[in-house]
């Protein structure tokens, strides 16, 4: 056997380590989709169908060909003018929306920055019905970047109303990026990480569970689509389940349109409606993570009311002045100005306010 000097050996031994590092797969908030208008094809198993889970680990290679994958829908990413309700969300910045052939709808809304994805609530809309599942939290799906080996837990809690009566959903999730490699479909190979998830997921009707069950998930993450292939096992599975709900990636993306989720700019816009009474929107756009100054003063350059006074990520904000100052107060009809200012950037609007 050859034998190595000390230095030679922790020289060679830094060497797999580089060399295994720079092999592994690694997500950031660049690999998710960025403009409006992208799309592509989502193949569906027929139901519950036979699966092999095959290895964790590193260097790993998961063949998913020849999965029967017979339905299709339709992905895009989308601006609130496209969904079924444009004015829902408004601070979401990335919004994902799932199309069947029988016109029906499903979106999910987030915010995402260059260090989380946020969840911030869903819609679901058929020919006839709508309705909608806000998030009373809105906890990060992902922190930026994902690793292999990384784990964490999530809480999602929404409340919906039905009959009259409030619904409230929880999904508590556990997740771990339990290995990295190359993912082969019908669409061929990518680089990949691995997530493998268990869900406990619960309804409960004033306060009575009516649904309680748990689900695990593994998803195939790949640049450009986050979730290029998904294995979700049936209701209550144990953990090395043998069927599951299937769904693949099955077209390459497009996108004729290409409009920024993300602001590049920092911009305060005309509040609305303008004059005003008794309330008027200021809406707002910060292209950086930075403190952030919204503030109200009268025409004598007096400061009146303090709307916002934060630290902000990217994205495109709105807020309301109802006319009050800071402590409250009614104010009286006439000029005023709001005043947006991070770091060195300032930007100014009129109001008339209106008795």
């Amino acid at each position: 056997m050859k034998q190595y000097s000390p230095i030679t050996a922790v020289v060679l031994a830094l060497l797999l380590c580089a060399a295994n590092a720079l092999c592994q797969i690694t997500i950031t908030w660049d690999d998710i989709p960025s403009t409006i208008g992208t799309r592509h094809v989502l193949r569906t198993s027929p139901g519950y169908i036979p699966v092999t889970l095959s290895s964790p680990g590193e260097n790993q290679t998961w063949d998913l060909t020849g999965i029967d994958t017979p339905g299709e829908i339709a992905v895009s990413i989308v601006s609130h003018d496209d969904t079924p309700d444009p004015s829902a969300y408004p601070l979401a910045n990335w919004i994902v929306q799932w199309e069947d052939d029988s016109g029906n709808a499903a979106c999910a809304y987030a915010i995402l920055t260059p260090l989380t994805f946020n969840i911030i609530g869903f819609m679901v809309a058929g020919p006839d019905s709508m309705f909608s599942l806000p998030l009373l939290n809105w906890p990060p799906l992902f922190t930026f970047p994902i690793h292999y080996g990384d784990d964490w837990n999530t809480t999602l809690y929404g409340e919906i109303t039905i009959g009259g009566l409030p619904v409230i959903f929880w999904d508590s999730s556990e997740v771990v990026v339990d290995g990295w490699g190359t993912v082969i479909t019908e669409m061929g190979s990518e680089s990949c990480l691995r997530l493998k998830s268990h869900h406990h997921i619960t309804l409960t009707l004033i306060g009575i569970p009516v649904f309680d069950f748990s689900v695990w998930a593994y998803i195939w993450m790949v640049p450009d689509y986050p979730e290029y292939a998904v294995m979700v096992s049936e209701l209550n599975a144990e953990e090395d389940f043998t069927t599951a709900m299937f769904i693949r990636v099955g077209s390459e993306s497009t996108a004729d349109d290409v409009a920024s989720f993300l602001p590049t700019v920092f911009t305060l816009e005309n509040p609305y409606p303008n004059p005003f009474n008794p309330q008027t929107t200021i809406p707002y756009s910060v292209s950086e993570f930075s403190d952030v100054e919204l503030i109200v003063f009268n025409a004598l350059g007096q400061r009146v009311r303090t709307l916002v006074q934060t630290w902000k990520a990217p994205g495109s904000y709105s807020i309301v002045w109802n006319g009050t100052d800071n402590f409250g107060n009614t104010m009286g009809a006439g000029t005023y100005f709001c005043r947006l200012q991070t770091g060195e950037l300032v930007a100014t609007q009129k109001m008339i306010l209106l008795k």
